[in-house]
């Protein structure tokens, strides 16, 4: 088995038109993940860390 190639590089952000981009375009196709993008861009919040919150106590 090969081994992974790791990139070492400087993590990427997306731009104010970018987002607002992405959010849009789940609002209009998949409402249900917008509050994920949403915590995942403001709070910086992980994948894993999204997926293990208790959604009931979020107000």
């Amino acid at each position: 088995m090969a081994k992974p190639k790791i990139v070492d590089a400087e993590p990427e952000f997306f731009t104010v038109d970018e987002l607002d981009a992405l959010l849009n375009a789940a609002q209009s196709i998949q409402r249900s993940v917008v509050p994920m993008l949403a915590i995942g861009a403001f709070a910086g919040l992980r994948d894993s860390e999204i997926e293990r919150l208790d959604w009931s106590e979020l107000d």
